[in-house]
């Protein structure tokens, strides 16, 4: 009975053996991964230690990608703390230098621009454990994150750190982590042109251009993307604010124009 549901397998031993082999098999892939996990533990707890010496003073500006980023001089932040993000890179010959950190959270990012981004200069390089098969060969400084979904904010990230709905949770993850009194955003639209009904995490395949980024070929014609849910980013904003209000420390929107309330406004240029 049990020999006809495993072809080639005629008797009770090489049923055994088999299940030995799979069993045996299936103990080596956790452990593999549970080796992965705590070799990558163990490097972000020391990066990060570094990190946090070096930034934790410092003010941070999280660089989203929204098309109102073409309405801003990026020039001015050569020579400020940054986290930038997917396919922001595209941006360079307008900005003038590369993120201090960098980071992917989704899939389809990371298959579609993940040689580009491996092969960036300079950055930091930060991404969840789950994509070190696309980044583990990346030039310079590469950190991997334990990571969850969920709506949580993280205040140790060499711990575990929430990807949930948008990279930007992430990364005002990354800069509560680093210990930065003041953090703003930048291209943080919070506004999606998408077509049809659909959730959030359905894919998409771009067929036009691209209304939603800085450039209409950010996502050129054929590219995967997932569908965006800015109800469910706004929510983990909230819990970005409440978490850096609470620890005496502040957010402030200064992308100009888009439909993000959640945090205090400010002009972007009073900043400099």
């Amino acid at each position: 009975m049990i020999s006809s549901r495993i072809p080639g397998l005629t008797s009770a031993k090489q049923i055994a053996t088999h299940t030995t082999q799979i069993l045996r098999n299936v103990r080596l892939s956790r452990f593999r991964d549970h080796w992965t996990s705590w070799r990558h533990h163990r490097r972000a707890k020391r990066h990060f230690s570094n990190l946090r010496s070096r930034f934790k003073e410092s003010r941070c500006f999280v660089i989203g990608n929204g098309p109102s980023l073409n309405n801003l001089d990026l020039t001015l932040l050569r020579r400020e703390l940054t986290i930038g993000s997917n396919g922001l890179f595209l941006h360079h010959s307008k900005m003038g230098f590369y993120p201090t950190f960098y980071t992917v959270t989704n899939y389809l990012i990371a298959e579609q621009m993940g040689s580009q981004i491996a092969d960036l200069p300079q950055s930091i390089k930060i991404f969840p454990s789950f994509l070190a098969g696309y980044f583990g060969r990346a030039r310079d400084e590469v950190i991997f994150l334990r990571a969850i979904t969920g709506y949580t904010f993280s205040s140790d990230v060499t711990q575990w750190v929430s990807w949930q709905s948008t990279v930007t949770f992430f990364n005002l993850q990354i800069a509560f982590s680093l210990g930065c009194p003041e953090v703003y955003l930048i291209g943080v639209d919070n506004d999606y042109v998408q077509q049809g009904e659909g959730e959030e995490g359905d894919i998409i395949v771009q067929d036009d251009s691209d209304p939603n980024h800085f450039r209409a070929d950010y996502f050129g014609q054929g590219f995967m993307w997932q569908r965006a849910d800015t109800t469910n980013m706004t929510r983990c904003y909230v819990l970005a604010h409440e978490a850096f209000n609470k620890s005496g420390r502040i957010i402030r929107n200064a992308t100009a124009g888009g439909k993000l309330e959640v945090f205090p406004r400010v002009d972007y240029r009073t900043l400099f």
